[in-house]
C-alpha cells in the first residue's frame, strides 16, 4: 500500500523474461541506494528468492465447507424453532 506521495518508485521494464513485463519497486523512505546497480542486484535477490512467488493455498475450499457447514446448522436451528409453531 502506498502511504503519503513522497515514495521513490522505480519501473524495471524487461522483454527477456516470459513471466514479467514489468516490476515497480518503490523505496523506503529511510533507505537510498548509492548506485543503481545496487538496484538492480537487490530486485534480482528479491525476484530468485524461492518465497516471493507462492503458489494460491486451498484455504477457498475450507472457507466454502465452513459456510456450508455454518448454513447447514442455521437452517436447522432455524427448523427447530418454527417447528412447534407449524404443529399448533
Amino acid at each position: 500500500m502506498l502511504k503519503g506521495c513522497q515514495k521513490e518508485m522505480y519501473v524495471l521494464e524487461t522483454r527477456e523474461s516470459p513471466l514479467f513485463e514489468r516490476a515497480y519497486l518503490i523505496l523506503r523512505p529511510q533507505k537510498t541506494a548509492s548506485l543503481p546497480s545496487d538496484m538492480v542486484v537487490e530486485a534480482n535477490r528479491i525476484i530468485g528468492h524461492k518465497n516471493v512467488l507462492q503458489p494460491p493455498s486451498k484455504r477457498a475450499t475450507g472457507r466454502f465447507s465452513t459456510f456450508c457447514w455454518g448454513f447447514l446448522c442455521g437452517a436447522l436451528g432455524a427448523v427447530i424453532i418454527m417447528l412447534p409453531l407449524l404443529l399448533f
